[in-house]
C-alpha cells in the first residue's frame, strides 16, 4: 500500500503541475476529499526514507495541500475534529493529530 500511495501522490504531482486545484482550477470536493486520505499518508508510510525528500520531490502536491489546509472552512473542520478527538479520549487520536495542528496553525 506504501507504493501505491506515492503512485498516486507522484500522479497527483504530475496533474496540479500546471493549475493549483484538481477540477476547473478552483478547489472543489474533488480536492477536499483527499484530506482524509492525506491525513493517513504520513501514518502510514512513518519511516520511509522517501518522505524525507517529499517537499523536494512532490513540490506541487505538497504547495496544493498547503492551499487546502490554510482554508479557513478546512481550518474549522479540522479544529472541530481536534476538540471532537480530545473530548473522547487519548485512544481515538490518530498519531499525526499534533503535526497536523502544527500545520494549519
Amino acid at each position: 500500500y506504501r507504493g501505491e500511495i506515492r503512485r498516486i501522490i507522484g500522479v497527483m504531482n504530475k496533474v496540479l503541475a500546471d493549475k493549483e486545484y484538481l477540477v476547473a482550477n478552483r478547489c472543489t470536493i474533488a480536492d477536499l476529499g483527499f484530506i482524509p486520505w492525506d491525513e493517513q499518508v504520513h501514518n502510514i508510510c512513518e519511516g520511509q526514507e522517501w518522505l524525507q525528500t517529499i517537499e523536494q520531490d512532490y513540490p506541487h502536491w505538497c504547495a496544493w495541500r498547503r492551499r487546502l489546509l490554510a482554508r479557513p472552512a478546512v481550518q474549522k473542520v479540522l479544529a472541530d475534529r481536534a476538540k471532537a478527538l480530545a473530548d473522547a479520549g487519548p485512544s481515538t487520536i490518530p498519531k499525526n493529530w499534533e503535526r497536523e495542528m502544527k500545520i494549519i496553525k
